[in-house]
């Protein structure tokens, strides 16, 4: 678990007050961070309160930098303390053309945190849509219609954030890693028997 919500965005030099939604990824053409500015650019209009925060470093995050530059975009480059942007964080969002297993919204999830993700790959194997999340076309109009849902009903965020938790720990979590090895040892064990 990351510090408390307060401390985080100290730590991160974020607004204290108001929402703050993480895009967490390498900052390729294939995670679509123009995409990404774009959804922040129609956000920003109807939401002027809201503040995005960029985990990740790559091959676009100077285009990324450039894009954002007049929006409340705090860029913190490649980082190793996910647990401190996620709970600094109202939500997660992805943007991206194609996913395998989307690790930062299996990390949102565990976090408690919904997110707003493109409903590409694999990212259905991780988000729930109008349980854990809200999932959109792979579209700048789409994902910030997905946005504004979220922003506009805090409760139901925050209720799909507790499902989020309970869904990626259940999938992804420690228990599930020792049921499945307590699995594998016995079938192991079986069949040495035999």
């Amino acid at each position: 678990p990351g510090p408390p919500r307060d401390e985080a965005r100290q730590l991160l030099g974020l607004p204290r007050e108001g929402p703050i939604i993480a895009f967490i990824g390498r900052l390729a053409m294939i995670k679509r961070p123009d995409r990404f500015a774009a959804v922040a650019r129609l956000v920003h209009v109807q939401r002027p309160d809201v503040h995005f925060v960029v985990a990740g470093a790559g091959d676009q995050e100077e285009a990324l930098r450039e894009s954002t530059r007049d929006l409340p975009v705090t860029m913190l480059g490649w980082r190793d303390d996910v647990e401190t942007i996620l709970a600094a964080s109202d939500a997660v969002l992805l943007t991206s053309d194609n996913e395998g297993t989307p690790v930062s919204l299996i990390q949102a999830g565990m976090a408690g945190l919904p997110v707003v993700a493109s409903d590409v790959g694999s990212v259905t194997d991780v988000v729930v849509d109008g349980e854990t999340g809200w999932l959109g076309l792979a579209d700048v109009d789409s994902l910030t219609m997905a946005t504004l849902k979220f922003l506009a009903n805090a409760q139901e965020a925050k209720r799909r954030g507790e499902s989020a938790k309970a869904h990626t720990m259940a999938l992804y979590g420690v228990a599930r890693l020792a049921a499945d090895h307590t699995c594998l040892y016995q079938s192991i064990s079986q069949t040495r028997i035999r």
